[in-house]
């Protein structure tokens, strides 16, 4: 199905945006069934069931830059804003230079993932809190 629609894309000359917004939804939808349920479930019983939550949203942060439907958006802005076609691929490098910046800027959200001390002393004051 994806094949025939991206060849589609290709010899009708669909706008890539336009192409990604009516095909990238379903597609995301069973890609996301069978692959990112199945590893977001394993996930969630290797994590500490105290944080569970907080790393949760740290995975579907990373995911959705890294690689869901905001990043195809993206990629398609930046490819249409420095100009790489088909016929010139003179400022390819540039493409590549952003991916990687772009997903290094991604792992600066491990900053903000408090520390095991931090989830202790938090979890010892609402103990407090509920034996007062």
């Amino acid at each position: 199905m994806f094949l025939a629609l991206f060849t589609a894309q290709i010899f009708f000359g669909m706008n890539p945006i336009a192409f990604f917004s009516v095909v990238g939804i379903p597609i995301n939808v069973i890609y996301y069934s069978f692959s990112e349920v199945s590893m977001r479930s394993y996930f969630s019983k290797l994590v500490n069931p105290n944080i569970e939550s907080t790393m949760m949203a740290l995975l579907t942060t990373v995911l959705y830059f890294g690689e869901e439907t905001i990043a195809r958006y993206v990629g398609i802005l930046l490819n249409q804003w420095i100009g790489v076609t088909k016929e010139n691929l003179d400022d390819l490098w540039k493409l590549y230079v952003a991916q990687i910046v772009i997903s290094l800027f991604v792992a600066l959200f491990v900053l903000i993932l408090p520390t095991t001390d931090q989830i202790e002393k938090v979890q010892k004051q609402i103990e407090a809190e509920l034996e007062a």
